[in-house]
């Protein structure tokens, strides 16, 4: 299921890359610069990947939460 079209993915996407490029001492300040390290903005495949236990698990609660809400 797709919380989110492929366009909006994209266009968020290339949004960050943006930002990382056009801010990078504020992104190195960032909580989570070290998911996004060599980040392009073609693709996120990784990124789960990349976080810790800790981020992780909060992540997956966040993600269920909203699914919760989305199947209502």
């Amino acid at each position: 299921m797709n919380l989110v079209s492929d366009f909006v993915f994209d266009d968020n996407s290339k949004q960050l890359y943006s930002l990382i490029q056009d801010c990078p001492d504020e992104f190195k300040l960032s909580k989570y610069n070290h998911v996004f390290k060599g980040y392009d903005g073609s693709s996120g495949f990784d990124i789960p990947s990349k976080l810790n236990k800790e981020e992780r698990i909060y992540f997956e609660k966040t993600i269920a939460s909203v699914l919760k809400t989305c199947n209502h």
